[in-house]
Order: structure tokens, then sequence, then C-alpha cells
């Protein structure tokens, strides 16, 4: 994942993740994570599971990107 760039991930989100980015204003991993977290909510994903994929990976992914 060290080489997966912003502007490639954004390639491959759905179009629903580039409405909610537009809802934010601006363009970067926070808000890609941001839009991540509200995503997994809806889909029922567990609080707790999203918090042990943040402490595996970091708050915005790892330091590299």
């Amino acid at each position: 994942m060290e080489h997966i760039s912003l502007p490639m991930t954004l390639n491959a989100a759905p179009a629903k993740w580039h409405v909610g980015m537009e809802l934010y204003g601006r363009v970067d991993w926070m808000t890609f994570v941001n839009v991540g977290y509200k995503r997994a909510m809806a889909l029922g994903i567990n609080p707790s599971a999203w918090a042990q994929a943040q402490a595996a990976i970091g708050k915005v992914g790892p330091p590299c990107w």
C-alpha cells in the first residue's frame, strides 16, 4: 500500500465517495478517511473494528502516504 497515491485511490473509489469528498470541500487523505468512516458506519461496520483498522495503519494511513 505504500505506493498507492491519493489520485490512484480516488480513481478506484465509487462515485458515492466522490460526492462525500465534495461535501468536505477538499481532497486529501484525511477527508478520504472521514468519508470512509461515514460509509462504514452506514454499512453497519462495528466502530471497534474501524478503530482496530486505524490502529493498524494509522489515522490517515502509513506515513509514506
